[in-house]
C-alpha cells in the first residue's frame, strides 16, 4: 500500500456486531498490507493513538480523526489498541 494511505472503514458499525467486526478485520487482513485498521465510526478523536505511539505511525486527517500515515514504521507493539477508550484500532498481526 502506497505510503500515506490509511486503512480505515468509514461505514457506520457503531452498532456492528462481533461477528460483523471480525469479518472487516478479516476482510482487511486478506486485502490490505496495511498493519492497522481504524473505525472511525467508533473514533471519538481522542488523539491517544498519536501520543502513545512510539514510532509516530499517526497523523492528522483533514477531516480530524487520526489516520495511519506511515504503516511501514509500525512495529506490532498494540500500544494503540491498548490504549484506545474507544476499541477504535485493531493491530493486526504483520505478515512480515
Amino acid at each position: 500500500m502506497p505510503e500515506g494511505k490509511s486503512t480505515t472503514t468509514e461505514e457506520p458499525i457503531k452498532d456492528a456486531t462481533p461477528r460483523e467486526v471480525k469479518e472487516k478485520l478479516e476482510k482487511a487482513l486478506i486485502s490490505h498490507d496495511v498493519p492497522i485498521f481504524l473505525f472511525k465510526g467508533w473514533c471519538k478523536r481522542c488523539g491517544i493513538c498519536l501520543e502513545f505511539c512510539p514510532r509516530k505511525v499517526y497523523e492528522w486527517g483533514e477531516d480530524g480523526y487520526p489516520v495511519v500515515a506511515h504503516p511501514e514504521k509500525c512495529t506490532n507493539c498494540y500500544l494503540c489498541e491498548y490504549r484506545c477508550p474507544d476499541f477504535a484500532i485493531s493491530v493486526l498481526h504483520s505478515r512480515k
